[in-house]
């Protein structure tokens, strides 16, 4: 189940969901993949969850080297 509310601007679309639809960044971190976003367990929402978890996933990168 999505949720289905949607914010957009003219060139951004946000599709939000609920907490527990979010998954851990590094879920593939063996593979070399860390996910960073909105969809991504954070303290934040929206903008700044991806702004949050892209620090963290720059982080799990770097250590995971």
């Amino acid at each position: 189940k999505l949720s289905t509310l949607r914010r957009s601007t003219a060139s951004i679309l946000l599709h939000p969901c609920e907490l527990e639809q979010r998954v851990d960044g590094a879920l593939y971190i063996d593979n070399g993949i860390v996910l960073a976003g909105a969809h991504v367990i954070s303290e934040s929402v929206l903008s700044d969850a991806a702004i949050e978890t892209g620090r963290a996933a720059a982080k799990l990168l770097k250590n995971h080297r």
